[in-house]
């Protein structure tokens, strides 16, 4: 039992309910609840925001002369008197520290009316707060307080506002928490889930102590550590963390490969050979590894699930058509399944080239509700199908989906993709991106898939030539594409749109005032500014046939300037396009910069992409910036997670990386590697004794990283770990 305010209060666990906290009733609960508190030990997860070091006492003469600064004083309390103000009668405590008049420290207090029962005239206390400079001189504004003899002098915890919580009964509960924690340890009903031997292999601390140590610092602690999360108490919570998950991915992963798929390939060499030569050209050396590897998870027992990603334009798709052209010549079904209509398309007429009449491929979007096709498909003559979100509605039923391919994975939901995986039995799937993640990102959310990479270019080509421009200098741009137009040479001018909403650019105009535009305005400018030379506008509610109808003229020459928005970012071919503008460059992000300079340089010149620009914040300088040095999607990548973390490109698989409480996956990429090895050990020791607190806690903690077994390689996220 721990002695707490008189009394005799039960020692607390981990497991134990919030409840159990003195001060927490029904009302408070629920607000815990609704942010993700429920326990203890997801209260202790609530980690401080910051911390006050109040070791460094200074004096009321210096104090005076530290305006804006926290300060620590000890002083005696001179007098005290309670004011009210004339409007809102809010309750204003005055006193004065350390001395009387001129000689003493003001200090002010707001709404703050117990106090003149607390404070004591002639009673020293330690003062903690900020010096301001008022009205009537400097002050002291809403100290905190501490009996002098008493207290303490080490750092102390500051916590932030939770929704409706205030951090002042996070420093209250959390400081009960950690005092009755004190017998917790030695029932037994605390002990650290991740075996002894593990954590003094990573030179770890066991859990109490860690939570103890950042709640409770030691009094000769140096914060600096600690206010960067790179104490040993903080790397034991990020290394449990990325742990549980790779356990439950790990664990995901061994149980799927534990059922087989009922459906069989035969992708020998021979047949390996016959899908290259029957190829119009050479796939590179790293394309021919990724199929390599695709062909063999296809003859294995288990389904396949696999990431293939890489560069802009470095052949994805191709590699795709070979798998899905195994699929046909096993007399399976195969689905490749794109984001926009527009993407559909491209990649239809892609694969209807390569394969020719002998595998005809057929085309499913929600322009194209083909009754016909929906038959074939159902009676399995038709073998490949191309299409979007029509693929997975409930009118559309397969005989024999043994093929899932998803390109531009991130941009689907997770309910979709398990979706499309549920029209067949077991199905291979094999994700797709065009936009590059890192590998410390990779490894948490896709650690129960494979990974195969193409980090070659075709032969022959060439890094699109970047450059940043002002919109004062947009002129000189407009120079450039005329005479790139005259030549015969095609181009994209690309604006933002920012939900349905029209997003305005500048054109600067007489006495340089300057004239803010629409879109529609902009496209206008540029075609009348760019005459005699066709043009055509496309964007997202651009209707199909007038889409295809235009993508077609531009194919054929007939129009060499297309006007568009995002809706051309990914998977539009158009091979003679050398040049891309790219208006209000900086609304954009960086892979998103990437794919649309990707558009261009794809057949024999030599891509150029202008990014136009208006005022720039400092983040925006140096995402562009880093765009025009920088030609390696990985490389820009990494940038990308560096200056946006990791949630603006988890995309909408989330697999609990998006709601990782403590760990960065750039700060932290050793522990994203350190919990993988140590995961994979973890599971060949499964029934060993030591390890089956880890695995209990995995299993009934854990349910923030609960893995679905009715989809292939998908954890979802829910409530804390």
């Amino acid at each position: 039992m721990v002695v707490a305010a008189g009394r005799r209060e039960a020692a607390l666990s981990l497991d134990d309910s919030v409840t159990a906290i003195r001060g927490v009733g029904p009302v408070r609960s629920c607000q815990l609840a609704r942010s993700g508190i429920e326990t203890v030990g997801d209260l202790l997860a609530h980690l401080p925001s910051s911390y006050q070091d109040r070791r460094a006492e200074v004096s009321l003469a210096a104090a005076r002369g530290m305006v804006d600064l926290q300060v620590t004083v000890a002083a005696t309390v001179n007098s005290m008197r309670q004011l009210w103000t004339r409007r809102r009668r809010l309750s204003v405590l005055e006193g004065v520290l350390g001395g009387s008049g001129d000689d003493g420290l003001r200090a002010i207090w707001f709404q703050r009316p117990h106090l003149l029962r607390r404070l004591e005239i002639g009673t020293r206390y330690r003062f903690h707060g900020v010096i301001r400079q008022g009205r009537r001189g400097v002050q002291l504004v809403n100290p905190e307080v501490t009996d002098d003899d008493l207290a303490e002098a080490r750092p102390t915890a500051v916590y932030g506002r939770l929704g409706d919580i205030p951090g002042s009964f996070f420093r209250r509960a959390i400081g009960e928490c950690i005092d009755r924690l004190g017998e917790g340890a030695a029932d037994g009903r605390t002990a650290d889930p991740i075996p002894a031997s593990m954590l003094r292999d990573r030179s770890l601390p066991v859990l109490t102590e860690a939570l103890r140590s950042i709640h409770r610092p030691d009094p000769e602690a140096d914060l600096a550590p600690f206010l960067e999360q790179r104490s040993p108490a903080h790397q034991r919570l990020i290394y449990g963390e990325l742990l549980a998950l790779q356990l439950a991915l790990g664990a995901h992963r061994r149980l799927h490969d534990a059922t087989p798929k009922p459906h069989r390939y035969v992708v020998d060499e021979a047949e390996h050979r016959r899908i290259e030569d029957s190829l119009p050209f050479a796939l590179t050396a790293a394309q021919r590894r990724a199929l390599q590897e695709i062909f063999a998870d296809l003859e294995r027992p288990a389904s396949m699930l696999r990431l293939l990603q890489g560069d802009v334009g470095c052949g994805k798709t191709v590699v795709a058509a070979c798998a899905m052209l195994a699929a046909s010549r096993n007399g399976l079904q195969a689905a490749f399944m794109a984001p926009t209509e527009l993407l559909a398309e491209q990649h239809a007429a892609s694969l209807r080239s390569l394969f020719g009449s002998k595998h005809p491929v057929e085309l499913l979007t929600g322009s194209s509700p083909d009754a016909g096709v929906r038959e074939r498909l159902e009676r399995g003559t038709a073998r490949l199908v191309v299409g979007t979100h029509a693929l997975f509605q409930a009118a559309t039923s397969f005989d024999r989906l043994a093929l899932v391919v998803v390109d531009e994975q991130h941009r689907f939901g997770v309910a979709q993709r398990r979706a499309l995986w549920e029209k067949g039995s077991r199905p291979d799937v094999l994700l797709m991106t065009a936009t590059p993640i890192p590998r410390s990102l990779a490894l948490v959310l896709y650690g129960d898939f494979d990974l195969s990479m193409i980090d070659e270019l075709p032969p022959g080509r060439l890094p699109v030539a970047t450059e940043v421009v002002p919109e004062r200098d947009r002129e000189r741009v407009l120079e450039v594409l005329a005479a790139e137009l005259a030549s015969g040479g095609q181009a994209f001018v690309v604006f933002p749109r920012i939900g349905n909403a029209e997003v305005s650019c500048v054109v600067p105009g007489a006495g340089n005032l300057g004239a803010a535009l629409t879109v529609a305005g902009m496209g206008a400018h540029y075609a009348t500014r760019l005459l005699p030379v066709a043009s055509g506008v496309i964007t997202g509610r651009t209707e199909r046939t007038e889409r295809q109808r235009l993508i077609g003229q531009f194919l054929s020459g007939e129009i060499r300037l297309l006007i568009a928005t995002t809706v051309i970012e990914v998977g539009i071919d158009l091979p003679a396009a050398t040049v891309m503008v790219v208006e209000s460059a900086e609304r954009f992000g960086l892979s998103q910069l990437h794919q649309l300079r990707g558009r261009v340089g794809r057949g024999r010149g030599r891509g150029r992409c202008y990014l136009i620009h208006g005022e720039l914040a400092e983040d925006a300088r140096l995402r562009l910036a880093a765009l025009e040095d920088n030609h390696d999607g990985f490389a820009i990548a990494e940038a990308d997670l560096l200056q946006r973390g990791p949630g603006d490109l988890l995309g909408s698989r989330q697999a609990g990386a998006a709601d990782l409480r403590h760990a960065h996956l750039v700060r932290d990429l050793g522990w994203v590697q350190a919990a993988r090895e140590d995961a994979r050990r973890c599971l060949e020791r499964e029934r060993d004794p030591a390890y089956r607190l880890l695995f209990d806690e995995v299993k009934r903690r854990s349910t923030r990283f609960e893995v679905d077994a009715n989809e292939p390689g998908l954890a979802r996220s829910s409530s804390a770990s």
